[in-house]
């Protein structure tokens, strides 16, 4: 009788245990669930984008200008904005600025419909591997290029805006 009462508490110890592991295994199972349509909504998005830039860059060709009908002229809106005053040279009358010139246009190769890649509105493309405005600023002394092409990424929306 000792010896069943042992047992019988023993398995009473251990029902405890096995429901307090049960629930913390239960618990450390349930958490993590939570998150999983999180995470797979982030995959999903996040392939549909990669697929989505390989689909515009697909045959896209940075030497032609966007246009579908060769006589449409192409608007780029161009908006400079003065960063920082570098330096004033009073004696050699020079003034050094440091600009930021912000350009947009529309590109008619780089338009998709939202609804046939998962709603994405928007994606970012290195602006070295798109067609780029030919701008240039007259009476300037030297141009230093402070942030490299490769560097700058251009912000496309899904109606073919470039900015």
């Amino acid at each position: 009788f000792l010896s069943f009462f042992t047992i019988t508490i023993e398995t009473a110890k251990s029902a405890e245990k096995f429901e307090a592991y049960f629930y913390m295994r239960m618990t450390g199972l349930f958490f993590p669930l939570l998150f999983i349509p999180l995470i797979i909504d982030a995959d999903i998005n996040v392939t549909s984008e990669k697929e989505l830039i390989h689909w515009l860059l697909g045959k896209y060709d940075k030497r032609i200008r966007p246009v579908k009908n060769w006589t449409s002229p192409i608007e780029v809106t161009v908006q400079p904005q003065i960063y920082s005053l570098v330096d004033v040279d009073e004696l050699r009358e020079q003034l050094t600025l440091l600009l930021w010139i912000p350009q947009s246009w529309h590109d008619d190769y780089l338009a998709w419909n939202t609804s046939e890649w998962g709603g994405i509105t928007r994606v970012n493309i290195p602006a070295e591997e798109l067609w780029l405005p030919d701008g240039t600023i007259f009476n300037i002394l030297d141009v230093k290029e402070s942030i490299p092409l490769s560097r700058i990424f251009a912000r496309i929306t899904s109606d073919g805006r470039v900015e």
